[in-house]
């Protein structure tokens, strides 16, 4: 299949409004527009937008194509406009341009591919989601009880088109240490930035005991510190954030009461705790991208896979090194090999394997 140029420009179009968790509204039009252009059928729940295929059909497994539209806040190492949609030298530069809206127009051009077909094995619903970088209560977690039973789901995110077969679990926390207001120049006084200080080096420093042979050892990384009011004062309050990848050897609770028993913070937890997932090796899904010569792969990152209660894989074009970086892009080759990959992949799933799928 020959890339669609419209879809190169509607992946343009959403790196040009700033669509940051909670405030992707203008994205979620553009996607909803291009797709009422071509007069397929669509849903909105929130800021996200979703279809299915044309000649859908209740007795039939139904397969999830979905990616988000939503970013991160650009950091400060940019060198080009993050909402300026640059192309050079076969890149598409732009916050998020490989995370993840590369996958996201890719899943569309697949879905659009289908759309119309009649006597296909299975049903197709593809899903443009908000809110996955804050695992938000408004993005993919409020669509799914929309949807119907899902039967299969192809999560779009940047991997490299290796399939992603287990993910980590996501925590984050937001810690508190307190000490006693003073003037700089005298000797009383209690630096709550100090007391932080020893926290974070714990943060920096421990490492969980117990690694499962397939996946990453839990990794705790301080995000944002803030602390203090004036140059002179000593500041009786420090807080900082922590991200926490988990692994399927340690509960929440566990990692939390470990956090608990070696610092001096006080500690809130924020909602929207994501699980480690996996889908089974042998799954038909897995081994068809095996037979296609896609590699597995564990991934230390987290998507709204841990949402789906039904077998899913990661699959997308794009390094999760570009992700939340200054300058990031995405290769046009990318996006058209992730196409012609994705199909494949579809047709492989046979009826008799979909199926497999649906028992």
């Amino acid at each position: 299949m020959k890339l669609p140029e419209d879809i190169l420009l509607l992946l343009k179009s959403i790196i040009a409004v700033p669509s940051m968790s909670g405030s992707e509204d203008q994205s979620a039009k553009l996607i909803e527009h291009w797709m009422h252009d071509r007069s397929i059928k669509t849903y909105t729940c929130f800021n996200n937008v979703w279809a299915f295929n044309k000649h859908y059909d209740p007795t039939k497994a139904t397969i999830l194509l979905t990616a988000h539209h939503d970013t991160v806040m650009p950091c400060s190492g940019y060198t080009r406009d993050p909402f300026f949609p640059e192309e050079t030298d076969g890149k598409i530069y732009g916050l998020g341009s490989c995370d993840a809206a590369g996958a996201l127009v890719a899943l569309l051009a697949v879905f659009q591919h289908y759309y119309e077909k009649p006597d296909l094995p299975f049903n197709l619903c593809f899903g443009a989601s908000a809110e996955e970088e804050i695992s938000g209560g408004k993005g993919l977690s409020a669509v799914l009880p929309l949807l119907g039973k899902i039967d299969l789901g192809i999560i779009g995110a940047p991997t490299n088109m290796n399939v992603g077969t287990a993910e980590m679990g996501h925590l984050v926390i937001d810690c508190t240490c307190y000490g006693t207001a003073g003037h700089s120049a005298a000797s009383g006084g209690t630096n709550a930035v100090y007391q932080a200080l020893k926290d974070i080096q714990w943060f920096s420093t421990y490492r969980f005991p117990v690694t499962p042979a397939f996946m990453y050892p839990v990794k705790m990384t301080v995000t944002k510190i803030h602390g203090g009011v004036q140059d002179n004062s000593i500041p009786d309050e420090c807080g900082f954030t922590v991200d926490i990848r988990l692994n399927t050897c340690y509960e929440a609770a566990e990692v939390l009461k470990m956090i608990d028993a070696h610092t001096t913070c006080q500690i809130k937890v924020r909602p929207g705790i994501a699980s480690p997932s996996s889908i089974s090796p042998i799954h038909p899904i897995v081994l068809a991208g095996v037979s296609l010569g896609l590699k597995t792969k564990i991934l230390e990152s987290t998507s709204d896979r841990f949402l789906l209660t039904c077998p899913a894989i990661i699959l997308g074009p794009g390094d999760i090194s570009r992700a939340h970086a200054a300058d990031e892009y995405i290769l046009i080759d990318e996006i058209r090999h992730s196409v012609s990959i994705y199909i494949q992949l579809l047709e492989r799933l046979t009826t008799s394997l979909v199926n497999n799928i649906m028992h």
